[in-house]
């Protein structure tokens, strides 16, 4: 499958609060603001494998983002949007100093399974 995609780069920007799906863990994360074109793709193509096993898709409408800190339960309603705005704020400083920092190349995908960590490499060609 990882053999059908190149490798990209993504672009992290804007910081959101994530709750998991059985609402026992948040999540403050940065999403993904250009790169999650390609990274819908493959999950697309995973959700299609998940179909052919008759398992349920790895997610129907994902948020693509990378989790800076996390916290038990579902926190999303503690965080105010002074605090968001003011972490975004470290986020757009960072990205300002930094702006090398804020694009990841994408050239290999990991696929834990149980206990099983698998690596697919895209094509860099």
């Amino acid at each position: 499958m990882a053999a059908l995609f190149r490798s990209f780069y993504v672009s992290l920007r804007d910081v959101d609060v994530y709750v998991n799906d059985e609402r026992t863990r948040t999540f403050v994360g940065i999403k993904v603001v250009c790169g999650d074109e390609q990274l819908l793709k493959i999950v697309n193509s995973l959700n299609k494998v998940l179909a052919m096993y008759n398992l349920p898709p790895f997610y129907d409408e994902p948020s693509f983002h990378v989790s800076l800190c996390w916290c038990l339960y579902d926190a999303k309603g503690d965080f105010t949007d002074e605090f968001i705005d003011d972490l975004q704020d470290v986020v757009d400083d960072w990205v300002k100093d930094s702006e090398r920092c804020s694009f990841f190349l994408v050239d290999h995908i990991l696929l834990k399974a149980g206990h099983k960590l698998t690596t697919f490499s895209l094509d860099t060609t």
